[in-house]
């Protein structure tokens, strides 16, 4: 099994495995489809031809049997539904005879027609004629000698087809059972095979693919675990696996390689780095009696540097104070010019407002004035109302005297006691009008008296508002001068913050001169001693490098010696 999947690739491998279980499907599954289209087939021949021609020779007994039924039945009664009858049958006998021959490959078929052919014209031609002329017995001859016999022999003859017919269905039917019985079984076996064969192949070819695999990952566990001294793997495998066993058998070499080799560099940097730490030791003991003279020096002026510094940050901070103290100064001023403008603005639009007041003041009296006349209006309204309604009661009540005349009358005052009704009727529904129109004309005075309130009340608080507005006005008129005076003040203000942000300018200058010198000073210094510093500080870190580079060289020997080689 081994050497039968020897290939160059893993993927080759697989693919040679999937292939060759797909081959065995295939076969398998090329086996039953054949068997299932011959067990189609035979059922089809069965279903498409067999079984209609059974059927079409059955169809033609019951036919020539009735029609000779009906041939006797005519010959006895001489009644013309017989010959209807038998007509009709023969054109039905002509759509079987049709399908008889297209679906039969038999002779004796053809045959059989003829003599149905046969049957036909001699009914029309000797038997028809012969009870058409009365001459009962000829007819009867004539069906006897020629037609029953002939008859008999073509029933007989579709009756023996049927029979073969049918003993064919069946045993076509048998063997297409048993052929599928057969097709079960070896379906049934195949698959088992089949089976059997893909399990065998998920076996030994998983296995042949892992078995280098597990050889490789126990070689990388020695590796990693520092074990180099193991004899290289040899196999047999030719694909991918094959290159990664010669990979690790060369990684293995070249480890063992380079770990001697840094064996070797170890040894020496470990001896160098111990005579650079007592070089650095004595270099670094000089610079640090330098910089101490260095920072007492530094001490001194930056001492003074600070000093005029804090002198010139004072000064600026005053400056800045006076600056923002002007700018402020001037921001208020023109906000008190805004304000002030805003001021003027608003006395104008305060007396637009006691105008307009005055206007709705005129309104709203007219509008309370026109209202009370429409309440007085409505108020007439009603007492017409009344006087409606009066009119309505007494029209009822002449509207019932007539009627009460008009029966009294009997049958000359009919007519009259109907114009009576109607006048009631009328002056019932001028009684049930005058009823909504009073409703309605009260609803009307009961809201004109809310509104009429309503417009006293805002006629009172128009007048209150106006009032208020006059008031208004005065005020605003005290404001705008009252701005007016603040403005000159803030001002003068403005103008002296001026003049001092202009002195202390200069002295800020002069402040700023004398610290510059200062730090120029202090910074020489400290440029000085900051450069000794850093030598002093290289020189540490040179001591610290020679340090850490012992110590490294230390741990790669004790790594180094963890390796078995």
């Amino acid at each position: 099994m081994n050497k039968i999947f020897q290939f160059k690739s893993i993927k080759t491998k697989i693919m040679a495995f999937f292939a060759l279980i797909t081959i065995l499907v295939l076969g398998v599954g090329s086996y039953l489809i054949y068997s299932y289209f011959d067990m189609a087939n035979e059922t089809e021949q069965l279903a498409n031809k067999e079984i209609p021609l059974l059927a079409t020779d059955f169809k033609m007994l019951s036919i020539l049997g009735s029609q000779q039924n009906e041939l006797r039945g005519y010959l006895i009664t001489e009644d013309e539904g017989h010959k209807q009858a038998i007509l009709g049958m023969r054109e039905a006998t002509q759509g079987i005879k049709a399908e008889v021959l297209e679906l039969s490959e038999n002779e004796k078929v053809a045959g059989l027609v003829e003599n149905i052919d046969q049957i036909n014209q001699i009914v029309d031609e000797q038997y028809f004629p012969a009870l058409e002329s009365g001459d009962t017995s000829t007819a009867r001859i004539i069906l006897e000698q020629n037609i029953d016999p002939l008859m008999k022999e073509t029933q007989d003859a579709f009756m023996n087809l049927a029979l073969q017919r049918e003993t064919e269905s069946r045993a076509s039917s048998q063997t297409a059972l048993k052929n599928a019985e057969v097709n079960t079984v070896i379906a049934i076996i195949s698959g088992i095979i089949l089976i059997i064969i893909i399990v065998l192949l998920s076996i030994f070819v998983p296995k042949a693919i892992a078995k280098p695999i597990v050889l490789l990952k126990e070689r990388m566990d020695l590796i990693a675990g520092g074990d180099l001294s193991s004899e290289p793997l040899v196999t047999k495998s030719k694909d991918e696996i094959a290159d990664l066993i010669d990979a690790s058998n060369r990684v293995n070499d070249n480890l063992k390689d380079m770990l001697n080799q840094i064996t070797a560099v170890s040894n020496t940097l470990n001896d160098q780095s111990y005579e650079l730490i007592q070089s650095s030791s004595h270099v670094k003991e000089s610079s640090e009696q330098v910089i101490s003279t260095m920072q007492e020096l530094a001490s001194g002026s930056e001492s003074q540097a600070n000093t005029t510094s804090d002198i010139a940050n004072s000064m600026n901070h005053f400056s800045t104070i006076i600056n923002e103290a002007n700018n402020s100064g001037e921001t208020v001023y023109s906000s008190s010019q805004h304000v002030l403008q805003l001021t003027d603005e608003g006395s104008k639009m305060m007396n637009s407002s006691i105008n307009q007041m005055g206007i709705i003041d005129s309104i709203v009296k007219d509008t309370v004035e026109k209202v009370a006349g429409l309440d007085q209006r409505s108020q007439e309204v009603s007492k017409l109302v009344n006087v409606i309604k009066d009119i309505a009661e007494q029209t009822n009540l002449l509207a019932l005297n007539a009627a009460i005349e008009a029966a009294r009358a009997g049958e000359q005052g009919k007519g009259f006691a109907v114009v009576a009704d109607e006048v009631r009727k009328l002056a019932e529904q001028v009684s049930l009008s005058v009823t909504d129109i009073t409703q309605i004309v009260n609803d009307i005075q009961k809201e004109t008296a809310a509104v009429t309130g309503a417009l006293q009340n805002g006629y009172t608080e128009v007048e209150t508002g106006k009032n208020t507005i006059v008031s208004t006005g005065k005020t605003f008129e005290e404001i705008n001068h009252s701005l007016a005076e603040m403005a000159n003040g803030i001002k003068q203000i403005s103008d002296n913050l001026t003049n001092i942000a202009g002195n202390s300018d200069e002295i800020n200058k002069s402040i700023e001169e004398i610290a510059a010198v200062s730090e120029e000073s202090a910074a020489g210094i400290e440029e000085t001693s900051a450069t000794i510093d850093q030598t002093g500080n290289s020189i540490e870190q040179v001591t610290s490098s020679a340090q850490h580079l012992n110590k490294l060289s230390n741990d790669l020997n004790e790594l180094i010696n963890k390796f078995k080689l």
